[in-house]
């Protein structure tokens, strides 16, 4: 998965090192509970909450209005469509981000015109709308599912893809139960599961400035680094500069089309714009220096708002793919 962000939110909760304490502050989840770590995290950096009376409330099912709060809330969805639901009024606690959810294109409603904002969320369709998401990769031949029968023709790849993931998993019987509600719990881990490899994704993959590659000369391949001249097909594992040219025209379109689809500031278009300018002039000029481009993207970065910025970043790591999005950072060091 290629989705990258820098994520975190500083919320202070007083815990005690004992066995009996409260995850989050929360007065129904033990320390001791399978789903606490979790919670904690995601309590912590504001993707999760509970209720009024102070409890989490883990064994209740996730509703349709929940889920996508929570969703929206870790992607930095905002943006909403401007439709309604016979059964949705503007005073329900979840309208907006049910509007934000449409727009984001991972949900939507039923054919009589409600979107049944407290219906259950079903295991399979929990694994339909994350995949929609975050485009798990197609490793699915290594997964057997005993029950994969019972799933619904609509949501079968990504029952498999989302379990080939690890970001679900199946039962010790080896089936999935994909008709089965997500509880609570089961939500916010699957769900930290995902956040944590991103972060972790996004740690391994960033490029530091001091080791940043210079940016391969006109008729040239760049080398592995371990003396004598790279060739295509030398076995460096670089990229060729056609390669790169490809990927990086690949990142132009992108941005150009529905990243930009995505974005929501002057700030935010602008930025993509300057770098689908500089990408396109390397590609007709890889003697073209970006450098002046890549301190221009910076400052416009800098000056994003915290969530302005998480939605800039999520627009186009949502939607570009993780080989072409390597080959973007290599030029542009897109974070803060």
């Amino acid at each position: 998965m290629n989705r990258k962000r820098v994520l975190g939110l500083a919320v202070a909760f007083v815990m005690t090192a004992t066995s009996g304490a409260y995850a989050a502050g929360f007065k129904d989840v033990k320390d001791s509970n399978w789903a606490s770590e979790s919670i904690n995290r995601m309590s912590e950096k504001g993707y999760a909450g509970g209720f009024p009376d102070g409890t989490f409330r883990p064994g209740a099912n996730i509703s349709r209005a929940e889920f996508a709060a929570i969703i929206n809330k870790i992607n930095g969805f905002t943006e909403q469509e401007q439709t309604g639901f016979r059964d949705l009024s503007s005073s329900h606690w979840a309208y907006a981000e049910i509007r934000a959810a449409v727009k984001a294109g991972y949900a939507g409603g039923f054919p009589d015109g409600t979107f049944k904002p407290n219906l259950p969320v079903t295991r399979e369709q929990a694994a339909a709308i994350l995949n929609n998401i975050y485009k798990f990769e197609n490793s699915a031949q290594s997964v057997t599912i005993k029950d994969l029968s019972k799933v619904s023709p609509w949501a079968a790849d990504s029952v498999l893809r989302v379990v080939a993931s690890g970001a679900m998993g199946g039962y010790e019987d080896g089936t999935f139960s994909p008709k089965k509600p997500v509880t609570r719990a089961e939500c916010i881990v699957i769900l930290d599961r995902i956040v944590q490899n991103q972060e972790k994704s996004e740690a391994e993959a960033e490029i530091k400035p001091e080791t940043q590659p210079a940016v391969p000369p006109a008729g040239t391949v760049p080398s592995s680094g371990g003396g004598g001249g790279g060739s295509s097909s030398g076995g460096s594992g670089q990229p060729s500069e056609q390669q790169v040219k490809e990927s990086l025209s690949l990142v132009s379109q992108r941005l150009d089309g529905v990243v930009k689809n995505d974005l929501t500031t002057d700030l935010q278009k602008n930025t993509a714009d300057r770098i689908s300018d500089s990408v396109s002039k390397y590609i007709a000029d890889s003697s073209y220096s970006i450098s002046g481009d890549v301190e221009d993207a910076k400052s416009a970065i800098s000056q994003m708002s915290s969530d302005e910025y998480k939605a800039f970043k999520n627009a186009i790591t949502s939607n570009i793919p993780a080989k072409d999005l390597e080959t973007l950072n290599k030029y542009f060091e897109l974070k803060k």
